[in-house]
């Protein structure tokens, strides 16, 4: 299968895996080709399997697994920039600098230092759940229905002008976030719920 992918990718498969330039121009065409066959075929041994065949499923395949929900959010750019400033799974280890660094290294202090910002030690999953059965509804948000550990880094005071001093606090505490689609794309600094 390797081999044949491989081939797929530089486009010499021809209709026996090997470099036919007519025939691999030609359409392909299964009209009986399903999902439930799909596995079936690709349970078949290489030697046995029609590349043509084979090239369908794994681009149905391909195609099947980014559709499906939860899979990527990659096409949501809000919900990516939440996830570059507010989560950081597992905990990155700075040698006592972690506010500081880590708020320089997702552009946080520039132009201006961002006044506070808290990370979340969670996983994508376990911080998407708040926006459906892992969270109930508070306002327009949604809070956690369990604690997070979570690092808040808060400017020290002084100039605005980088370069940036921190303070931080670490401690669990329930999220609140706003949700778009089912994606989280806000964290609200305002709320800090440690019990409920």
């Amino acid at each position: 299968m390797g081999k044949m992918v491989n081939q797929l990718s530089s486009g010499t498969l021809g209709s026996r895996g090997n470099m036919h330039s007519s025939r691999s121009k030609r359409k392909l065409q299964h009209p009986d080709l399903t999902i439930s066959n799909c596995f079936l075929a690709l349970e078949k041994a290489e030697d046995r399997m029609r590349p043509s065949e084979g090239a369908c499923c794994f681009l149905l395949l391909l195609l099947v697994a980014e559709l499906l929900p939860g899979s990527s959010g990659g096409n949501n750019p809000r919900y990516e920039k939440f996830l570059s400033q507010h989560r950081d799974d597992p905990r990155s280890s700075f040698h006592g600098r972690y506010c500081d660094s880590l708020m320089r290294s997702r552009g946080l202090t520039k132009p201006e230092c961002k006044e506070v910002n808290t990370f979340i030690h969670g996983s994508k999953r376990q911080i998407r759940a708040v926006c459906d059965q892992e969270g109930v509804p508070d306002g327009e948000l949604r809070r956690s229905l369990r604690p997070f550990r979570v690092t808040t880094c808060t400017h020290r005071g002084g100039s605005v002008r980088p370069p940036c001093e921190y303070k931080e606090n670490t401690s669990p505490r329930y999220i609140v976030i706003g949700c778009e689609n089912g994606w989280p794309v806000h964290y609200d600094e305002s709320q800090i719920v440690t019990t409920v």
